[in-house]
């Protein structure tokens, strides 16, 4: 998966955090604020601060909520044989 599939999927499941997201995915901090940031310019996600961090969840137009089942049913159908792979994402 490129950045922007890997951030989009990791917040569909649940809003993360700028600095979770550093600490998860195998991306630097700079393509993660950048891919961050164009999300929310397309409208598919929206940010905001939470406890002095900036979240990150998926905005709540028909477009993103689409885009976000597909997204969770692809991880689902695909990671059926690791049973892990949800657990990682939270």
């Amino acid at each position: 998966m490129n950045a922007k599939s890997d951030i989009f999927a990791t917040i569909s499941i649940a809003p993360h955090s700028i600095r979770n997201l550093k600490k998860k995915l195998p991306h630097t901090t700079s393509t993660i604020y950048e891919v961050s940031e164009d999300l929310v310019c397309e409208g598919l996600a929206v940010a905001g601060r939470e406890h002095g961090n900036v979240v990150i969840d998926v905005a709540s137009t028909c477009c993103a909520r689409k885009l976000r089942e597909i997204y969770l049913k692809s991880l689902n159908y695909s990671k059926k044989d690791n049973s892990n792979f949800i657990y990682f994402y939270q």
